[in-house]
């Protein structure tokens, strides 16, 4: 707990706030084909750091295989980095820090 006031907390409030699903999930976004089209169940929903998202959405993402599955992981960094960067923004200058940065900088450079 120390560790994460002293280094994790501080890093968190640098990056980007805002609204965070929570649970984002395979059982909680509605799809049309290719397409995600909604989202379900805001239980979760909090304000924090986006990139708390992130994290979220790769631990479901992944939480099923046996060896973690760092493509998957990969792809949804680029797309969330993908999705800043249409914004004007580049998270891995702006907020990202430690693994974050280092996944995010790795998913530009396939």
């Amino acid at each position: 707990l120390r560790e994460h006031a002293q280094q994790v907390a501080p890093a968190l409030a640098r990056c980007k706030q805002g609204m965070l699903h929570g649970d984002f999930n395979d059982e909680n976004v509605l799809v049309d084909g290719e397409q995600m089209v909604g989202l379900l169940d805001f239980g979760d929903a909090l304000r924090g750091a986006f990139v708390q998202d992130v994290a979220i959405t790769i631990a479901y993402a992944v939480q099923h295989d046996r060896i973690p599955n760092l493509p998957l992981a990969a792809a949804i960094v680029r797309g969330y980095a993908n999705r800043r960067a249409a914004a004007g923004r580049c998270p891995c200058s702006e907020e990202a820090s430690g693994s974050v940065s280092y996944a995010c900088q790795a998913s530009h450079h396939d």
